[in-house]
């Protein structure tokens, strides 16, 4: 083996050990200490020099190179947090992909006939593993509610094989093998940096989209507790003149004044019913955004019927529960004030044995953008809301449940089911 060849493998050793790095935080959690990440680089830095020395110092046969690899894995797996079964079970998938990249790729390439052995497949296996990585990551390691969206997908497919193509031809088409070499190498910073920043613009809208979700709900608090502060506010008042109250009910009931009686009555309670309040389940987070959100339309003329059979907890996430039923009820409130006739919004939710319905039905303008079964905005700027927005999609599916949406010509309603 020549010295360049040497540290050909020397250098794809390298970015393997990143791959398979990447391959163990796809299946075990990510937060750890300092300690802990700087144990796990030690391990690494042992297993690479273990395996360098017997692969390309020893020229050790496949059987040890194999060996030092699975004590290796086995090594790195002890940082990690999990049962051993898992820890086996992830050791024995890293080496089965590595083992069947390797021979797939140097098949290819011996059959191909494609110059520079060595390098195409240390280089083309790495890419792909790198790959399979990549997908197990962000497979893995989110939720249903912050699933990968298709462009990503694309992005990530495209820029992986386009890597794989320019990686092959710069290594057929290149004599030098040192040019092949810095070739090669770009080609894998390149791939590595789009796959990262496509990685990272995904990871910022998330962010950005957890950041909306709290603000919401953070308001829904604020709201409730603003009608309860005031709720508190006129029952004190009412209290402290209740001796008063009473005095003067007692005055006119001597004077046998029934009218009068009924009239003051009736003022009492009018004035206390102009506290009330849509929702009052006990659930902050339901009551605060019901309250919040219908309170406005109801206060812009529209007529507000709400019907709630939910108990004070849901087994809900509160972003969940603000993704869902913060952006129906916008998109309702939206539609309803751009009516000019009758404006009204009828609200149903029951929660019982598991499961949750939600039923928006509002009145609108009968101007609808629908493509393909799907609503969005009809606004010419498109303001990021609208029935098709994702966000309510993916709070469904989240919760394994069903949307259904009906309309006519002045109607339009929205249910969803959920198994909670």
């Amino acid at each position: 083996m020549s010295d360049l060849e040497t540290a050909i493998g020397l250098l794809g050793n390298i970015f393997t050990m990143f791959v398979v790095n990447m391959f163990f935080t796809a299946f075990f959690p990510w937060d750890y200490s300092r300690t802990d990440k700087l144990r796990r680089l030690a391990c690494f830095v042992v297993y690479y020099m273990v395996n360098s020395m017997a692969v390309f110092a020893l020229h050790a046969s496949p059987f040890i190179t194999l060996g030092t690899n699975v004590l290796g894995y086995l090594l790195i797996s002890f940082t990690y947090k999990g049962g051993i079964r898992r820890k086996i079970g992830v050791m024995v998938l890293i080496l089965v992909l590595c083992v069947a990249c390797e021979n797939l790729v140097a098949y290819f390439v011996l059959n191909f006939r494609l110059r520079h052995e060595t390098l195409t497949i240390i280089l083309v296996s790495n890419i792909v593993l790198y790959f399979i990585a990549v997908v197990l990551n962000k497979n893995l390691k989110r939720d249903q509610l912050d699933r990968v969206k298709p462009i990503e997908w694309i992005s990530i497919t495209v820029i992986s094989l386009a890597s794989l193509f320019m990686s092959v031809v710069i290594l057929y088409e290149c004599v030098d093998e040192v040019k092949a070499l810095i070739g090669g190498i770009c080609i894998v910073a390149v791939n590595m940096f789009l796959i990262y920043a496509v990685d990272r613009l995904q990871r910022d809208y998330e962010r950005e989209l957890e950041y909306s979700l709290m603000e919401q709900e953070n308001q829904a608090y604020k709201n409730q507790a603003d009608i309860i502060s005031e709720s508190e506010k006129r029952i004190r008042a009412l209290r402290h003149d209740m001796k008063n109250h009473l005095m003067a009910v007692s005055k006119l009931a001597e004077e046998e004044d029934c009218k009068t009686i009924s009239e003051y009555v009736n003022g009492l309670i009018s004035e206390e019913m102009t506290s009330k309040r849509l929702s009052t389940t006990g659930n902050t987070i339901l009551d605060g955004l019901i309250n919040m959100k219908l309170g406005e339309a109801e206060s812009a003329g529209a007529d507000v019927e709400v019907q709630m059979k939910v108990p004070d907890k849901i087994n809900m996430d509160s972003r969940d529960m603000v993704a869902l039923l913060g952006n129906l009820l916008d998109n309702s409130v939206k539609a309803v004030m751009e009516c000019r006739e009758r404006r009204f919004i009828r609200l149903k939710i029951e929660a019982e044995r598991g499961n949750m319905i939600v039923e928006v039905e509002n009145s609108y303008n009968g101007i609808l953008n629908e493509k393909h079964g799907k609503f969005y905005s009809t606004k010419p700027e498109g303001d990021g809301h609208g029935i098709g927005l994702h966000n309510v999609k993916r709070v469904v599916e989240k919760y394994n449940g069903e949307m259904r949406i009906e309309h006519d010509d002045n109607t339009f309603k929205v249910k969803v089911m959920l198994f909670v």
